[in-house]
C-alpha cells in the first residue's frame, strides 16, 4: 500500500492511495477458508467445497470489501500522522479513479482533498461593539411584583367578568350570518385571558358578563397569534392560521385572582426566614433578578453582533469547488448542481463561521470540558426544580438527573454549543472595547427586528 499527496495550490489536493494484493488477500483467504468451513454445497460433503467453487461465489464480494476496508484505513491513518488539516474529508474522483474489480489485481484511488485555509484572527480593543444594556425601571419592578401576587394570590370563582379574570366555556363556529356552522369547530373547555384583549370597545362589552351568558368573537379577537388560537381552541396551527369565522363564546366559569399580600409572612415563605425583611428588600431582589435575566439577552445580541462584525472584517478564501463536491457526495446527494450553486453561498457562510470561531477559541485557549457540560446540566435542573419549589438535598439523585441527560447526544450537542457560544461573549467582553447603550425594553426588541 502506498500514498501519495499532491498539492495543487494552497487550497486544492490530491492523494493517491494504491493497493497491492499483499494488501487484502491474506485477508481474503482467511475470509475463504472460513466461508469453506461452512458451506454446504450440494454434491460435497459438509466443509468440503472446493476452494475454487467458493471464490466462484464469494470471492469478488470479498475482494471489494477487504479493498475498501484497507484503501479506508489507510486514507485514515495517513490524514492522521501527517496532520493534515483538511475540511470534510478526502471525495473520491470518480473520473481517474477506474475499478475492474474482475480483473484488476492492483488499484488505484485518487481523491481530491481542500486544505483549511490559514487566516489572522486575532482580536483586540481596537475592535469597538455596541453592547446595549436593557433599564430596569420602577414600572418594570412594580409589573413583575403585581405578577408575582398574583401567582401566589388566591383564585376564586367570581359572580360576572371583570377586567383580569380568566373566562373559560365552550366556542362554537359560526357561518357568515352568524349562525352555527354545520360541522365547524367547537371547544367544549376554551379559555381566554381579559388581559389579553386590547380593543377597549370588546373588553366593555365582555365586562359584566355572567355565567351562561354568550358573546360573538371573532377568531383574531380570541387571540393574538395563529399559535395561541391554535391553543385556545384545540386545533391544528396551519388550521387557526386560515380562520376568519366568528365564534360564539358561552361563560361557563369566571376565575379571578386576588393578589398575595406582600409581607413578612409571604417574602419568608418566598425567600426563608430573614433573607429579604421588606418591601424594598423585596423590590431590589426583583430589581437584580430583572437585571440577570436582561444580562442574558445583551449577552445574546453581543454575540450575534460580534459574530456579524468578525465575519465581515476577517476575510479569506475557501476551496469552493472542492467543497461543492463534498457537499453532492456526502450531505445531500440528492441536490442538483443548480440547487447546489444557488444554496452554497449558504454552507459558505456557516463554514467560514465555524472556522472564524474555532480559530479564536484554539487561540485562546477556550474548550468545553466534560466537567462543564455537567456543572451545565446540573445548574438547568435546580433552575426547573426552584421553578416549582422543589428542594433538591439529595445531591445523588441530582447526579443522576445529570447523567441521563449527558446520555443523550442531541442534549450534550445543544449544551457544548451553549457553553462554548457563553465563554466566546466573555472572551468578547474581555478583548473588545464595548461601547455600552442603555436603552429600554421596547428600543431592545425594536432594534432586534431592525437587525
Amino acid at each position: 500500500m502506498d500514498i501519495i499527496q499532491e498539492s495543487i495550490d494552497e487550497l486544492n489536493g490530491k492523494l493517491k492511495v494504491k493497493i497491492v494484493s499483499d494488501d487484502y488477500m491474506p485477508k481474503v483467504e482467511n475470509a475463504l477458508k472460513d466461508y469453506a468451513k461452512k458451506a454446504n454445497f450440494p454434491g460435497f460433503r459438509p466443509g468440503k467445497t472446493p476452494k475454487s467453487l467458493i471464490m466462484k461465489m464469494y470471492g469478488k464480494s470479498l475482494i471489494v470489501d477487504e479493498v475498501t476496508k484497507v484503501m479506508q484505513d489507510s486514507l485514515n491513518n495517513y490524514i492522521r500522522e501527517k496532520e493534515l488539516d483538511i475540511m470534510g474529508g478526502p471525495v473520491l474522483n470518480k473520473e481517474e479513479t477506474i475499478l475492474d474489480w474482475d480483473n484488476q489485481k492492483e488499484f488505484e484511488f485518487f481523491f481530491d482533498i481542500g486544505y483549511t485555509p490559514k487566516f489572522n484572527a486575532e482580536i483586540s480593543s481596537s475592535d469597538k461593539i455596541p453592547y446595549e444594556i436593557i433599564k430596569v425601571d420602577d414600572a418594570m419592578v412594580d409589573k413583575q411584583m403585581n405578577d408575582i401576587a398574583k401567582r401566589y394570590g388566591k383564585v376564586m370563582q367570581a359572580e360576572s367578568v371583570d377586567n383580569s379574570d380568566m373566562l373559560t366555556g365552550s366556542f362554537v363556529e359560526l357561518d357568515s350570518n352568524n349562525e352555527i356552522k354545520e360541522g365547524g369547530i367547537f371547544k367544549q373547555d376554551g379559555y381566554f385571558f381579559m388581559d389579553r384583549i386590547k380593543e377597549e370597545g370588546l373588553r366593555n362589552k365582555i365586562i359584566g358578563l355572567k355565567k351562561e351568558e354568550k358573546i360573538i368573537l371573532n377568531a383574531n379577537e380570541i387571540a393574538d397569534n395563529a399559535e395561541d388560537l391554535a391553543g385556545v381552541l384545540g386545533i391544528d396551527k396551519t388550521i387557526a392560521e386560515a380562520i376568519k369565522s366568528n365564534f360564539q363564546f358561552t361563560v361557563k366559569g369566571i376565575s379571578r385572582v386576588t393578589p398575595a399580600e406582600i409581607n413578612q409572612e409571604f417574602l419568608n415563605k418566598m425567600f426563608g426566614e430573614g433573607v429579604v425583611n421588606s418591601e424594598a428588600e423585596f423590590r431590589e431582589k426583583i430589581r437584580q433578578d430583572l437585571m440577570g435575566q436582561f444580562r442574558t439577552d445583551s449577552d445574546n445580541r453581543l454575540y450575534n453582533t460580534a459574530v456579524a462584525y468578525l465575519k465581515s472584517r476577517i476575510k479569506f478564501d475557501l476551496p469552493s469547488e472542492f467543497l461543492k463536491k463534498y457537499l453532492a457526495d456526502n450531505e445531500n446527494e440528492s441536490l442538483t448542481k443548480e440547487q447546489l450553486d444557488n444554496e452554497f453561498e449558504k454552507y459558505e457562510a456557516s463554514w467560514k463561521w465555524e472556522l472564524i470561531e474555532s480559530k479564536i477559541a484554539d487561540d485562546n485557549n477556550i474548550t468545553v470540558t466534560s466537567q462543564d457540560m455537567r456543572d451545565y446540566f446540573k445548574a438547568g435542573l435546580l433552575h426547573q426544580y426552584s421553578q416549582y419549589n422543589i428542594s433538591l438535598d439529595n445531591e445523588a439523585a441530582l447526579d443522576r438527573g445529570v447523567d441521563e441527560l449527558m446520555a443523550d447526544k442531541k442534549n450534550t450537542s445543544e449544551a457544548r454549543f451553549y457553553i462554548r457560544a457563553n465563554k466566546m461573549v466573555d472572551l468578547f467582553k474581555n478583548k473588545f472595547t464595548l461601547e455600552n447603550k442603555e436603552v429600554t425594553f421596547e428600543e431592545f426588541i425594536k432594534n432586534r427586528k431592525n437587525n
